[in-house]
């Protein structure tokens, strides 16, 4: 959504006012459901924020939720115990998501490798510092 429908008043080139301004029309006109998604949502038009009944937003995971994901995907089940070690880096780790953690489930499956779940933490703390625009390369 911020690609196509991003504030006006930030426009340098006169296109890109008339690009949002056919998307708002088009909303408007549009008879069925319309859901669109960012995570840059103080960029988007004020005007195309009207337009959407309902605005949802999505937080972190919370140190519950982190924890009984990290023991499904680690472990195979959420109820698993997780060791105090690894329970004091999840609880570091408030900005993972659900996508951080199918992330690393693909990293897995595209490598044929069952991870330890230390490694499993440090490929989520990998996916967080990327968040946070910390780019080194983990292994």
């Amino acid at each position: 959504m911020d690609s196509f429908l991003s504030d006006r008043q930030q426009a340098h080139r006169n296109w890109e006012r008339m690009q949002v301004n056919e998307l708002l029309q088009q909303m408007e006109r549009y008879p069925g459901i319309f859901i669109a998604a960012t995570n840059l949502m103080s960029g988007i038009d004020a005007a195309a924020l009207r337009r959407f009944d309902f605005k949802l937003n999505f937080q972190a995971l919370t140190l519950a939720q982190r924890v009984a994901l990290f023991a499904r995907e680690v472990f195979g089940d959420a109820q698993s115990v997780v060791s105090p070690l690894l329970m004091r880096h999840l609880e570091q780790l408030n900005q993972l998501t659900p996508g951080d953690f199918a992330n690393v489930c693909r990293q897995r499956q595209l490598l044929s490798d069952e991870f330890t779940p230390e490694q499993f933490l440090r490929k989520l703390a990998a996916e967080c510092r990327l968040k946070q625009g910390d780019n080194r390369q983990v292994t």
